[in-house]
């Protein structure tokens, strides 16, 4: 009987997914050395779709402010699973891509090249490393 039981919880148990991402994924100079495009964006139009009851889908219309590295149109589409990084419709992001999908591990921070001037926030160091960096002068 015990076997039998032991075989039910075997059949029935519930799967676990996880995900992890490099212990150096939030690197700016890694992700600014590994992605082809960096870009500031602002969050233009935003959709969901569910897929089916374990994934749900993401897109989002973005508008380009400021094209640091690589190639990119003045205005994207980009999309993502349940597990990238929700957005907040006009909110300003810098984005480290390759192409146009978004996952838990992709790098989008929050933007303003204004916090560079400020000593207050935290945010300020980031931003004056990519200014530095991209060698972009707002």
């Amino acid at each position: 009987m015990r076997i039998f039981i032991n075989f039910l919880m075997l059949l029935f148990t519930l799967n676990a997914y996880g995900w992890e991402c490099p212990e150096n994924y939030l690197d700016i100079d890694k992700n600014w050395s590994d992605r082809k495009n960096v870009f500031v964006a602002r969050v233009m139009k935003g959709e969901y779709s569910p897929r089916n009851s374990y994934a749900q889908r993401f897109s989002y219309e973005l508008s380009i402010t400021a094209k640091l590295k690589g190639e990119i149109d003045d205005r994207l589409i980009i999309s993502g699973d349940s597990n990238s990084l929700p957005l907040e419709l006009s909110g300003e992001y810098i984005f480290f891509l390759d192409d146009s999908k978004l996952d838990l591990c992709t790098l989008v921070l929050p933007f303003s090249f204004a916090w560079s001037e400020r000593t207050d926030i935290r945010e300020a160091d980031y931003v004056r490393k990519i200014i530095e960096l991209s060698g972009y002068e707002p």
